[in-house]
């Protein structure tokens, strides 16, 4: 999901131009937040289904739908005391990043699972890697120096993005074990496409 992301929240402002001319106020920083929410959602994923596939929901889902419940009036308080209107995207990032420890615990309660490995070997490799992501415009704008295009700059970004985050993200972001099934994975793929030309 990062790999697709990244280069739109990195070009939100420019999308937003193309897309609709003039943004309106807070406009791209509501889709920057939007989009980091999903990110943080899609780690969730495959913990959501191994809780469903336990059988017992009852409780996970009272319990994950109260906290998403919860950004209704939160996000009313913060407003009533002057907040920003982007803020209500804080909240629900908060509140997602709440519901996924809670998943983690449902989850060590279904199966065998180790909350701290989850960190670990996951969670961990994720942050570098977002980390590696986040310090990327620093680079980006010392090779757009003499480009005057907003389109190149928009591609050469988004190329380059694209790039650094696979290559992070195999690096960083996977164990040798994954690694080797990407490269296998590949592999296959390489020698399917020449058995078809023979």
């Amino acid at each position: 999901t990062l790999l697709f992301v990244a280069p739109i929240i990195y070009n939100t402002d420019y999308i937003l131009s193309l897309w609709i001319g003039k943004a309106p106020l807070h406009s791209s920083i509501f889709v920057k937040l939007c989009l980091i929410n999903i990110l943080i959602d899609s780690i969730s994923g495959p913990i959501m289904t191994g809780i469903q596939a336990s059988g017992d929901i009852k409780r996970y889902q009272i319990v994950v739908g109260f906290l998403l419940f919860l950004n209704l009036p939160i996000g009313y308080v913060v407003l009533n005391i002057g907040g920003a209107p982007w803020y209500i995207f804080v909240v629900s990032i908060i509140i997602s990043m709440i519901n996924f420890q809670f998943r983690l615990i449902f989850l060590k309660r279904s199966i065998y699972f180790s909350i701290r490995k989850f960190y670990s070997d996951v969670v961990i490799r994720i942050m570098a890697v977002s980390v590696i992501v986040i310090f990327f415009p620093s680079i980006v704008e010392k090779l757009n120096i003499g480009i005057d295009s907003n389109f190149f700059h928009f591609l050469i970004d988004s190329v380059l993005l694209v790039l650094l985050t696979s290559f992070t993200i195999l690096f960083i972001g996977t164990n040798s074990a994954e690694r080797r099934y990407v490269y296998n994975f590949i592999l296959g793929l390489k020698i399917g496409r020449y058995s078809q030309k023979g």
